[in-house]
């Protein structure tokens, strides 16, 4: 028996429009998919998505911190590292003082220089996980599914996962407002109080509706350019997300706690 997927072998495809591949990734992502097997990877696969969650992302952080019971609670969690560090003598007490001006002059009342510098910093942070992301998938199509799975794939899967994920974030942050809580979301974590430091709350906030829907997507799409089977690639997709976030966790409460 081949590896190929039965689904495979069928009638070429003509492109469909940006919007088009837009819409499709939430309701038929194998049909986007199959337009880009037949017709290529295109820049604006990725670029638009990309796009889209770095405005929604800076949207977001704006919100944030113009928002003074979630601009409270980034100060809280600021606050608390300086005197986790300061008690473990990482840093001295007028350096720990220091940091706590900075944040009384900058995020108390939301300065235009705190502003842009939480969107600057969650903009190179999504763009490092945006192309580390897509490196990963593209490991995964070349190597572990053996296909003919070349970087321009793996940019393209995460690009149509990231419509998924700016949908993701704006649910996010009008949860964020309306439940006064910085951890909004559509994960199950909502269910309890937010505690880093709580085991059950750590596994609970990842498990997140939008970040389960574009894995789904994601294993669809390599499954899709690879020409292999959907639930070989959903095998390591999720596999991946697994032991990341178990790692994740693990390092969170043994080492950072």
């Amino acid at each position: 028996m081949s590896e190929q997927d039965d689904s495979v072998e069928r009638p070429a495809q003509k492109p469909i429009s940006q919007f088009e591949k837009a819409a499709g990734t939430f309701y038929k992502p194998s049909r986007v998919f199959n337009s880009i097997t037949t017709a290529g990877v295109k820049f604006l696969d990725w670029f638009a998505p990309l796009v889209l969650v770095l405005l929604v992302a800076g949207v977001s952080s704006y919100v944030q911190l113009n928002t003074p019971t979630l601009r409270a609670q980034i100060v809280q969690q600021r606050e608390d590292a300086i005197e986790k560090a300061e008690s473990k003598g990482e840093i001295t007490t007028q350096q720990a003082d220091e940091e706590r001006q900075m944040i009384a002059d900058n995020l108390t009342s939301a300065s235009a220089f705190a502003v842009v510098l939480r969107i600057m910093t969650v903009t190179v942070v999504l763009l490092i996980e945006f192309f580390l992301m897509s490196l990963v998938w593209f490991l995964v199509g070349r190597f572990a599914l053996n296909s003919d799975f070349d970087y321009a794939k793996g940019l393209a899967l995460t690009g149509m996962s990231y419509w998924i994920t700016g949908v993701g974030l704006i649910f996010a942050i009008v949860i964020a407002v309306l439940s006064s809580r910085l951890d909004g979301g559509a994960h199950l974590g909502m269910l309890i109080p937010m505690n880093s430091k709580n085991l059950a709350y750590s596994i609970l906030s990842r498990l997140n509706l939008f970040t389960i829907w574009s894995l789904i997507v994601i294993s669809i799409g390599i499954g899709t350019l690879s020409g292999k089977k959907k639930l070989t690639a959903a095998f390591w997709v999720f596999g991946i997300w697994f032991v990341w976030e178990a790692v994740s966790i693990f390092f969170e409460h043994a080492i950072f706690s």
